[in-house]
């Protein structure tokens, strides 16, 4: 089992080549990238609606189960 920041990494570069115009990092993980000394646990994303809420939810979760390792709950 990889360490949980890896697989974090792992999760935001497979979003962020998925979905480059549609989702946006924030919260404490993007002040984490910036060097802040914040300590977090999750990854927060701003969505940019360009299509239905619940059609988008199916394509992220169709896309993250594709991710070996990662559970899709």
């Amino acid at each position: 089992m990889e360490p949980i920041e890896k697989s974090m990494a792992r999760v935001m570069n497979f979003l962020a080549a998925k979905f480059p115009n549609e989702l946006v990092l924030k919260g404490g993980m993007l002040l984490r990238i910036l060097q802040s000394p914040r300590e977090t646990n999750d990854i927060d994303y701003a969505w940019i609606r360009t299509k239905r809420r619940r059609l988008f939810a199916k394509d992220i979760e169709k896309k993250l189960e594709a991710l070996e390792g990662i559970l899709v709950r």
